[in-house]
């Protein structure tokens, strides 16, 4: 198990990480997180698209009259910032909910717990040690913090898009 931190400023908790673990101290996790935020950022992203496509179709698609020709000319219709927030809150949960497991072990390989291992010996070590609801402690806090984030992002670029456009 790796040393615990219990320092209260940031020179000792420096220090500590330089002393123990030298530079690779710094960087300890750094492709797991590559691991975490690549899926997060595109499930977050393709279920934004499909929900806010699915959202459309479903609600604000003007359907051609019958009597009327083709329908070449509508404009295709866009997201307002409340509906694209609803949207990113919603893909921003579902994602988050979904990377639970790769940000436990991202976690642990951090805190030095697993220093010497790889993610897949990791992956099976907590398994073995706590379990599967050991990949979802702390859902809740993830999940609700990445929702918020997405949630002003997408309102915050549809909104500008919209008065740009």
């Amino acid at each position: 198990q790796g040393t615990s931190v219990n320092n209260k400023t940031i020179t000792r908790v420096v220090t500590n990480i330089w002393r123990n673990y030298g530079m690779k101290g710094f960087a300890l996790g750094w492709n797991v997180n590559v691991f975490r935020d690549v899926p997060y950022a595109s499930l977050k992203m393709s279920l934004y698209e499909g929900m806010s496509r699915l959202y459309l179709t479903m609600f604000r698609t003007n359907r051609p009259s019958t009597s009327s020709g083709s329908n070449h000319n509508q404009a295709t219709p866009r997201l307002q910032g409340n509906e694209s927030a609803m949207m990113g809150f919603a893909s921003g949960v579902v994602a988050a909910f979904i990377t639970c497991p790769i940000d436990c072990v991202n976690t642990r390989i951090k805190s030095g717990e697993f220093r010497h291992t790889g993610m897949v010996q990791a992956y099976k070590e907590i398994w073995r040690k706590d379990g599967v609801k050991a990949f979802f402690r702390g859902a809740l806090p993830r999940c609700t913090i990445l929702a918020v984030g997405s949630t002003v992002f997408w309102y915050i670029q549809t909104s500008l898009v919209n008065s740009l456009s």
